[in-house]
């Protein structure tokens, strides 16, 4: 469900003088910097933090706005993850209480309040209120050549996690790699889109990187994805697991949280293959690694020199029409 912001009746949601001080005061006591802007009225309390905090939930949101100036973005599961990682058991919250802490940290101005990544937003129709010539300027800004061109096979990346398309987009993006959002279930409408992409760039081998949970279901789409594109007469494709495996799942340096119980009809054919019965989810990967992880797998397939020589030439082009664009007269 889309968050709602639920301002006080007759209220703006800007808070007084008085309410800013009392939530400085408070910051400065827990040893917190508000740097983001001012704090905003939510719900039923006029200030984030109403009378004081305690030293663990202080220290919380601290280590948040340190794990948010390290990401620049973040999900909320990735910071309850990264809190399930702490050593000291104290820290450690439910999903809902990490939610929360996130939330009060957005109103109290201790992290941007656009660095939460929220999936919810991403269908809709936008209306234009500039003018069509810079509508086109900006629209000219998206364009991308056949990067594939001179690459010796097609590349894409698929995600189990909508909500992590946004922390991996920027690896992504600059290689000019597509993100296919598969869920719990790959459709077979994802998979006749796949094929159809696949032929037009009309490469000898095709390349699925899969990024998912360490669980049955997560594991498991590897084979789905692979069969059900030679059901459907297509065997051009290698489908490579990037995350999260076994290795990574167990790797001491990363001390991810491992869940339990296993669920789901798949569970006894994974603890036979893995040997395990726990799972892992994807968010438990901090940011900035798991986009390592997506560009260090892309550039195993693809020449870096021949992205930056096709993104150039994209910007000369660019640059051009973008010049064109400004000479129309309407």
């Amino acid at each position: 469900m889309k968050e709602k912001i639920h301002l006080h009746q007759g209220m703006s949601g800007e808070c007084t003088r008085e309410e800013i001080l009392k939530h400085e005061e408070i910051c400065l006591k827990a040893g917190i910097k508000p740097i983001y802007g001012r704090p905003i009225k939510y719900k039923n309390y006029s200030t984030p933090f109403k009378n004081k905090l305690n030293d663990e939930d202080a220290f919380i949101l601290i280590l948040l706005q340190g794990f948010q100036q390290t990401h620049t973005s973040f999900g909320v599961r990735q910071f309850y993850y990264y809190l399930m990682q702490y050593p000291d058991p104290k820290y450690k919250r439910t999903y809902s209480q990490v939610k929360r802490i996130v939330g009060r940290a957005r109103f109290g101005a201790i992290i941007p309040f656009d660095s939460v990544i929220d999936e919810t937003d991403l269908i809709g129709t936008n209306q234009e209120f500039d003018t069509i010539v810079n509508f086109l300027q900006d629209e000219a800004e998206d364009y991308r050549s056949n990067w594939f061109e001179n690459q010796d096979c097609y590349v894409e990346v698929w995600l189990e996690k909508r909500g992590l398309i946004r922390v991996i987009s920027p690896a992504t993006d600059y290689l000019g790699v597509y993100i296919s959002c598969s869920g719990k279930e790959v459709t077979w409408s994802q998979i006749t889109s796949a094929i159809k992409r696949f032929k037009k760039f009309n490469k000898t081998w095709n390349y699925i990187l899969y990024l998912g949970d360490f669980d049955p279901q997560g594991k498991h789409m590897v084979d789905t994805l692979e069969d059900r594109f030679k059901i459907l007469g297509y065997s051009q494709l290698s489908v490579i697991p990037l995350a999260l495996n076994k290795e990574q799942a167990e790797d001491q340096t990363r001390n991810l949280s491992h869940n339990k119980p296993l669920k789901g009809k798949l569970k006894d054919w994974f603890k036979n293959k893995y040997g395990v019965d726990y799972y892992v989810e994807l968010d438990a990967l901090n940011p900035t690694e798991l986009r390592d992880i997506v560009m260090d797998g892309i550039l195993k397939y693809l020449y870096i020199k021949e992205i930056e020589r096709k993104r150039k030439e994209n910007e000369t082009q660019i640059k051009n029409v973008k010049k064109y664009l400004s000479q129309i007269k309407l």
